[in-house]
Order: structure tokens, then C-alpha cells, then sequence
């Protein structure tokens, strides 16, 4: 890594004084490229998020689709043809057209870090309703392009300073932001995706900070080398998106003949609780179904309802990671829930996508704000009748069972 630096830093200082001049049309095709690529990589992101939906890959997502808007404006303006119907000078607008890409994508590769670790502290794992994450980076997107295209800015560049263009320090300020925190997350140790968000960040700092901020004039080698920076950084995460979405797809295919032997482990999970339970008062079996389920599952979280057979109504015996909301409401709406189907067909439930199920329909509201996306319901017997049901809850849509990380924890 040190190794690196000291490339990046001696390449810097020698292309400083070069005589390079490049030129609008190289400018322009090195845009075309990388609003292309941009756009690439937030598509698959998007399609990569919603085969197993995660925070930090749907703001990925929205990252690299607004950059591409940013950067299509970007290669708009740096045109002689539009250039007189903006309100700054073409050199200005060029400089600041740069900024505001660059700017919008590393605040969005630093907030994914920082949402994951926000999450880690309070110990909450929930997803984020998308509506929310699409409206407030819409906003962001939109905001940044009317802010640089419409606002009368001031020069860019300074020739008398250090730093000849300072404001690119902000991007890099913050792309060296993420890449900190990405490393200290460490995922990137087995996740090819994390690895190269991390090295896409590096290679923004790297961009920023050590060439775009000494570039003296547009289309000089330090502003040329930026944009190459650039394009290499998007290249990156979509080669780190391809390599995520091929391992998740073999792991899916490759699963595929092991569905029929995990369904015979819950139907024995079903059948020793209600061996268990015909030698154990209510409470005991309860605690010995929960403990013993959890060698089959690996859940975000778990609730277990017992029926209250004096007062013939359902009642939370035990739940972990689930709000005091959530638990109200769903006993509020209990006739309109799997868990009622559960009950009454003594059978179990699989909800695999809980926001498109038709099981879910009257409480479709409720398990997105909670963030619960797909569940199991357990229906516990004791003598023959349902007197408990054993939820377990994911965090993201899937196919159950079909996992060999859940069943090589049995």
C-alpha cells in the first residue's frame, strides 16, 4: 500500500510541469466512458440488491446512478455548443461539473460505511425502506446538478495556492473517509464487492487529492489523469459487482438439490417438539423448542407466541430483535397473519418475499417499517393442538432452506 503512495505521489510531482495539453474531444470520449460505466454499475447494483436486499449495496446503487446523471451534465457542459446557457464562464463550469460528481459519489460511498456502522452500534440490522433511500438521494442528485449548473460560481482555480484547485479536497477528504471505514469493517478480508469499494475509494482520494487538486488548467495532465482515475475507479466496482453476483448465483444453483433434505430437518424440528412437549408443562417447552430450533436456523431475529388458553388469545412468550411496536401490532392483527394460517392448518409457513406475498397483504406496512423481508412460522403442537408458533425473521428475502451456510450450522 505504502508502495502505492509513493507511485501515486512521485507520478503527481512529475506530470505537475508537464506540457500535456489534451483536448475537448478527448475530454468528451474519457465522459462518455465513465457516464456509460457509471450507469452500469448502479443497474446491476440495483439488481444485485434486490436478489438479496442490503443497505450498503442499494446506496451503491444510487451512488454510481446519480454520478452517471452528474457526469452526463458534466460532459454536457464542457461543450462549446451549451456553455452560453449557463450563468459561469466555460473554464468555471467545467471545474465546478467535475466537482459536483465527485463530491455526490464519495458522500455516498462514506454514508454506506456509515449507515452499516450506525447499525452496528445501536444493534440494529433492519433494512432502510428503499422510498426513503431513493427520494433522499434523488433529492441529493437533483440538488447538486441545479446548485453547479444554475448557481453563478466562483473561479475554481487558484494559481497562487498549494492546492490549485482546493475545493477538490472535500471529495477526497471524503472518499479517504470510506475507505478508512471499509478497511476497518475488514469484510473486505472475504467480500470481493467490499474490496473493491474499498479500493474504488482509494483510487478517488488518489484522484483527488494528489492530481485533480494541482491541475492548473483544463485538459492538462494532472486534470487528464483525474478523469483516467476516475474511469479505472468505476471499472473496479464493476468488476467487484460481477464476481459478487456470479458467487451469489452459484450459491443459489448449487443449493438447488438440498431443498428436499433441509424441508425433512424442519418436519423433524416439528415432530421432536411435539415429542418434547408431551413431557414438559407450556414454559418448558417453549424454552426447549427455542433452543433446540435455533441448531436449524440462523435467524436476524425470533419471536415465539404461546395461546393463552383461559383467556383464548395469543400472547408473545419470547422475542429477540423485534420492536415493543411490532409486537402490538401484530397481535392487534393476528387473524390476518401466516401465523394464524400456521395455526390453523398445523402446518409451516414460509413467507420468502414479505412485501409481495399475499399472506402478508394486511401487514405489508408494518413488516417494511419494521425491515422484516421474509420469515418462518414453526406452528408448535403439544397433544395434538397448536399451542405455540415459533417465527423466525430475515432481514432480506430468500429462498428457504436452500442455504448451505444455514444448514451447516445444524
Amino acid at each position: 500500500m505504502s508502495a502505492a503512495v509513493i507511485l501515486f505521489l512521485a507520478a503527481a510531482f512529475s506530470l505537475r510541469n508537464s506540457g500535456w495539453a489534451g483536448n475537448v474531444e478527448l475530454h468528451a470520449h474519457m465522459q462518455i466512458v465513465a457516464t456509460i460505466l457509471a450507469a452500469m454499475v448502479g443497474v446491476l447494483a440495483l439488481v444485485r440488491h434486490y436478489s438479496q436486499k442490503n443497505n450498503t449495496i442499494l446506496l451503491l446503487g444510487m451512488a454510481f446512478l446519480g454520478a452517471a446523471f452528474l457526469d452526463g451534465y458534466y460532459l454536457v457542459v464542457a461543450s462549446w455548443t451549451f456553455s452560453a446557457y449557463f450563468p459561469s464562464t466555460l473554464d468555471t463550469l467545467i471545474s465546478w461539473s467535475w466537482l459536483a460528481s465527485r463530491f455526490y459519489l464519495s458522500l455516498l460511498l462514506f454514508l454506506s460505511w456509515a449507515v452499516w456502522k450506525r447499525g452496528q452500534r445501536r444493534g440494529d440490522s433492519r433494512l432502510i425502506p428503499e422510498k426513503k433511500i431513493y427520494l433522499a438521494t434523488g433529492v441529493l442528485a437533483v440538488g447538486v446538478f441545479l446548485l453547479f449548473a444554475f448557481v453563478p460560481l466562483p473561479p475554481a482555480m487558484y494559481s497562487g495556492l498549494f492546492f490549485t484547485r482546493p475545493g477538490e479536497l472535500i471529495p477526497g477528504a471524503l472518499f479517504l473517509a470510506a475507505a478508512i471505514g471499509y478497511f476497518r469493517k475488514e469484510s473486505w478480508k472475504t467480500d470481493p464487492l467490499e474490496f473493491c469499494i474499498l479500493i474504488t475509494a482509494l483510487i478517488g482520494f488518489v484522484a483527488q487529492s494528489f492530481f485533480m487538486a494541482f491541475s492548473v488548467r483544463p485538459f492538462d495532465a494532472m486534470f487528464d489523469v483525474a478523469h483516467l482515475l476516475k474511469i479505472a475507479g468505476y471499472l473496479v466496482v464493476l468488476i467487484g459487482l460481477m464476481v459478487d453476483m456470479f458467487r451469489y448465483y452459484r450459491r443459489v444453483e448449487s443449493s438447488a438439490g438440498e431443498i428436499a433434505h433441509a424441508k425433512r430437518q424442519v418436519e423433524a424440528l416439528a415432530l421432536a417438539a411435539e415429542a418434547i412437549s408431551r413431557h414438559l408443562d407450556l414454559d418448558a417447552f417453549l424454552e426447549a423448542v427455542s433452543a433446540e430450533s435455533k441448531k436449524f436456523f440462523s435467524p436476524d431475529r425470533i419471536g415465539i407466541l404461546a395461546f393463552n388458553s383461559e383467556k383464548e388469545e395469543w400472547n408473545w412468550y419470547y422475542t429477540w430483535g423485534l420492536s415493543r411496536s411490532y409486537q402490538e401490532q401484530v397481535l392487534k392483527h393476528f387473524p390476518s397473519t401466516p401465523g394464524k394460517i400456521a395455526e390453523e392448518r398445523q402446518e409451516l409457513v414460509f413467507v420468502e418475499d414479505a412485501l409481495k406475498s399475499p399472506l402478508t397483504v394486511a401487514i405489508h406496512g408494518l413488516l417494511e417499517w419494521e425491515g422484516i423481508a421474509s420469515a418462518a412460522i414453526l406452528p408448535l403442537r403439544r397433544e395434538g393442538k397448536v399451542q405455540g408458533i415459533l417465527v423466525f425473521y430475515y432481514n432480506s428475502p430468500r429462498i428457504f432452506l436452500e442455504e448451505k451456510k444455514v444448514l451447516c450450522r445444524a
